[in-house]
């Protein structure tokens, strides 16, 4: 285990937090991967102390970020964390392979909403710092059109001439046309991004996929497939 010392705290829009920590002696991450973070706080609802949250800065920086929602109506977890002081600690696992496994092919297509795109940033960063060569595109769905990273992510496409960004909102959700021709079923690797999904998956194997799932991650994914133009 090791103890994350907060270093800033941001508030990026109505309720989305970033969180910057020191990076503690032999630490070491790849882009793309998550955290088990452990919060010790009075009085835990039924969800306790413990949450996985992805790592949104990719190694280079210097730092480690996590980006995420806490409402005031959510779980205490995220109470603790948005009221955690600067100079405050919690605890956090090894880093967690939560995209690509060994052997797998980088994905040609992400499709993220809100959050989701945390970890995706961190991934494409990582590899753009790492002087490789990103082919493919970026679906990025907030429903209000407050996406993240904007800034960073366009000028990653300008540095990658073979890799470009879509940004969505949910009016894009009401022009069935405009989402289809985003993106046209390919033989491509896709990369789901969400708060509850992470995926990555051949175009046939979506729907033998969402079966498979319950909830909220499967209405994720059911969305984000709808986005990319698989449904």
């Amino acid at each position: 285990m090791y103890n994350l010392i907060l270093k800033t705290k941001v508030l990026l829009t109505a309720d989305i937090w970033s969180f910057s920590f020191e990076v503690p002696r032999h630490f070491s991450w790849k882009g793309g991967q998550h955290i088990v973070a452990i919060l010790a706080h009075s009085n835990p609802d039924n969800r306790g102390t413990a949450r996985a949250l992805s790592l949104a800065s990719a190694p280079f920086e210097g730092h480690i970020n996590l980006v995420t929602h806490c409402p005031e109506n959510g779980s205490t977890f995220k109470h603790a964390l948005r009221d955690l002081p600067v100079g405050g600690q919690l605890q956090a696992t090894e880093p967690q392979d939560s995209f690509l496994r060994e052997g797998q092919p980088f994905p040609e297509v992400f499709i993220t909403g809100g959050v989701g795109c945390a970890t995706i940033r961190a991934l494409l960063l990582d590899r753009d710092h790492q002087k490789e060569v990103l082919a493919g595109k970026l679906l990025y769905y907030a429903p209000f059109g407050q996406h993240l990273f904007q800034e960073e992510l366009n000028q990653l496409a300008e540095r990658q001439d073979g890799f470009t960004v879509k940004y969505l909102t949910a009016q894009d959700l009401h022009e069935q046309g405009g989402i289809k021709e985003v993106e046209n079923r390919t033989d491509a690797t896709y990369c789901f991004s969400g708060v509850y999904a992470r995926e990555t998956l051949h175009p046939d194997m979506v729907a033998q996929q969402v079966k498979k799932m319950t909830g909220e991650e499967r209405a994720e994914v059911e969305l984000l497939a709808q986005i990319a133009g698989l449904t």
